[in-house]
């Protein structure tokens, strides 16, 4: 639960994390009430767990960021989860849900990811291609995108995301903003991480949903 005091004193929402673990162990269709009335999904996605980008770190020397990174299986994980969500409401198997659902990409703070889909990279695409972007939300959402089918290869997932959703956005997050060391000493600041709960609210039209946007970000893009 995360609650916005500054903004206004009584508005707050609720996010239920479902453990990786817990849908593949098929123990998910036993807690349905929290995905029945719920008013958005958040896919997180560790780029961590893909094979070539841990060895893109080992390569360049950032073998102190390979850390706490998932081993499950992620299309399975994905592929499960739709499955399970789509029989708690009622839904075929070829039926799309409306329910918006923000995809998105942790640890942006790491080099080899940041230099792919990091604030820098989507503004210099932006400034490169204006006419295929109608703004930097639209440039951001269509790199991390390609980033997930072109470069971590998980194409099959964001294909099966968008055979089962119709409200689709993708998001570059960090939760730390880059690890401090002797000559970067900022403190950690997250980047990205309203912005994904931001547009659920909108999408959904949640009550109060646009102060949101009104609350820190950490800089990322909206």
């Amino acid at each position: 639960m995360h609650s916005f005091s500054k903004v206004i004193e009584d508005f707050q929402f609720d996010i239920y994390d479902v453990p990786g673990e817990v849908i593949t162990q098929q123990t998910f269709s036993s807690q349905p009430e929290a995905f029945r009335y719920c008013d958005g999904l958040i896919f997180m996605i560790d780029p961590l767990s893909v094979e070539s980008v841990r060895a893109e770190l080992e390569q360049d020397g950032e073998i102190g960021a390979i850390e706490n990174y998932s081993t499950d299986n992620v299309a399975q994980t994905f592929d499960m989860f739709i499955a399970q969500f789509k029989a708690l409401n009622g839904l075929r198997a070829n039926e799309m849900s409306d329910i918006p659902v923000s995809i998105i990409i942790s640890k942006t703070d790491v080099k080899v990811v940041k230099r792919e889909i990091g604030r820098a990279k989507i503004r210099t695409e932006f400034k490169k291609n204006p006419q295929k972007y109608n703004n930097e939300s639209s440039a951001c959402d269509a790199i991390c995108r390609e980033y997930l089918c072109d470069i971590l290869n998980l194409g099959n997932i964001v294909s099966n995301v968008e055979a089962s959703f119709r409200n689709i956005k993708f998001f570059p997050v960090s939760a730390m903003g880059h690890t401090a060391s002797m000559t970067e000493p900022a403190a950690y600041e997250p980047i990205g991480v309203i912005e994904p709960v931001a547009w659920i609210a909108k999408t959904t039209r949640a009550k109060n949903g646009h102060l949101l946007n009104s609350a820190k970000t950490g800089g990322g893009l909206s």
